[in-house]
């Protein structure tokens, strides 16, 4: 006597074959927002990054300021909105000759939802800053 074997006893049925798809698919997508998400927060960082680094460099520049056309050129409004600077505020801190706040706010252009903003108090000793907000007004 025979015994009859089915053809399909190593084989997967369809509903075995489909539940592995969707698993399978599950792992591919979860995997892909990761690296999606990923990929999105190191262009932030990097644009965070430029963006503090042009803030850093601008205060720099005005702390190197030693004149008055120094001074006016840096704050120019075609010199702010080629380097992406949004706005430098000026103020005298209060209570102190010569010494002054400056808050430096830059924003790239390949991301618009990062911002950088520097602070730093500063003494005037060659009598260039002169207080106010001086902005990019480009769109």
């Amino acid at each position: 006597m025979m015994n009859k074997t089915s053809s399909n006893e190593g084989a997967f049925t369809l509903i075995e074959v489909l539940i592995a798809i969707a698993i399978i698919g599950t792992f591919v997508g979860v995997f892909g927002f990761a690296m999606t998400n990923g990929v999105q927060t190191s262009v932030n960082n990097e644009a965070r990054l430029d963006a503090m680094l042009t803030a850093q460099d601008y205060l720099e520049e005005i702390r190197a300021a030693n004149s008055q056309e120094q001074f006016t050129a840096l704050l120019h409004e075609d010199r702010l909105c080629d380097d992406n600077v949004t706005a430098v505020e000026i103020e005298s801190a209060s209570g102190e000759a010569d010494l002054y706040e400056i808050e430096v706010r830059v924003s790239p252009e390949s991301s618009t939802n990062v911002e950088a903003q520097l602070k730093t108090r500063l003494y005037d000793d060659v009598d260039v800053i002169e207080e106010g907000t001086y902005q990019c007004t480009e769109e």
